[in-house]
């Protein structure tokens, strides 16, 4: 999914796709049409979360292979219903006025 000049990459686990987690006052439904747009194997995923800005994972399995390849951190990792959910927004940042040079 296209977000300005990046992608915004939304993972989930298979066998959470059309389902309901409430916890308290919160409930999200696993949309399929947000969340199914096909199924790829661990090694696809890897080659998409290179390519995107904000990656947007459900599951343990989404969430989990995030974190082992380096993105991510586990303290960023919430539970609803039991289900790990994790953001991670990859920042670039350029500022041409800083000079390396400077002593």
């Amino acid at each position: 999914m296209k977000y300005g000049e990046s992608y915004i990459l939304n993972i989930c686990d298979e066998n959470l796709v059309s389902k309901t987690l409430k916890e308290g006052n919160i409930s999200i439904y696993i949309d399929p049409r947000y969340y199914m747009n096909r199924l790829v194997d661990e090694s696809e995923v890897l080659g998409y979360i290179s390519a995107a800005g904000i990656l947007n994972l459900v599951g343990p399995m989404s969430v989990e292979l995030v974190l082992r390849a380096g993105l991510g951190c586990r303290d960023a990792v919430k539970l609803i219903q039991g289900v790990p959910f994790l953001i991670v927004y990859k920042f670039k940042y350029s500022d041409n006025r800083i000079s390396h040079n400077e002593p």
